[in-house]
């Protein structure tokens, strides 16, 4: 049996949280959440803190010393070439949680292995797949949507928009495009006809 394995992405607020919702509970789907995986694995691991201080320096620490969260959010979505350094040492961190999580689905007997990954192109994480799936949506409803979601200042939600490839860059890397930009319904309809055509039996 074969097990799809498919890289979800999209800008912040284009809906694809809420495309990986559809395929796990409507289509019992694997879905490995890369951004919740990343930050519990980053909570549990001393060594990966440390080499995000050594990195980033007092920036990103707190009074005691320790990586403080809110302040490695507030560094690394600064500027490109932070944002770089952190996928460069997250994003092994989290192939390898992927690989382990893959392995997982397969012995479990799933059909479908999702990645829900906002940085997944810029990660250049792309070989992985059998298929990519992007899913976009008009910046000014993108912008309405984290305001609505996101306990970050609009500001903040503008400059992590901004650090992110643009729908057009992620074009080039992705197989099919959904365009979420109506209501949930018709969103719905669109991911059900994408699902059909993975032909997963």
């Amino acid at each position: 049996m074969r097990l799809i394995k498919l890289g979800l992405t999209g800008g912040l607020g284009s809906g694809k949280t809420t495309a990986a919702k559809f395929f796990f509970l409507e289509k019992n789907a694997f879905v490995f959440d890369a951004d919740e995986k990343s930050k519990s694995h980053l909570f549990q691991s001393n060594e990966l803190q440390n080499k995000l201080i050594a990195c980033f320096g007092s920036d990103v620490q707190s009074a005691d010393g320790r990586l403080d969260f809110r302040k490695l959010g507030e560094s690394a979505f600064t500027d490109s070439i932070n944002q770089q350094k952190l996928n460069s040492i997250i994003w092994p961190e989290v192939n390898t949680l992927i690989q382990s999580s893959f392995k997982e689905a397969l012995k479990s007997g799933f059909k479908l292995f999702v990645v829900d990954a906002a940085l997944l192109i810029e990660a250049d994480f792309m070989h992985f797949f059998d298929q990519i799936l992007l899913i976009t949506a008009p910046l000014k409803i993108r912008i309405e949507r984290a305001k609505k979601r996101a306990n970050i200042s609009i500001e903040q939600i503008s400059t992590r928009i901004k650090l992110q490839y643009t729908d057009e860059e992620k074009q080039k890397y992705s197989h099919q495009i959904i365009n979420n930009d109506g209501s949930i319904e018709s969103f719905i309809e669109r991911l059900e006809l994408f699902y059909k055509g993975l032909n997963i039996k």
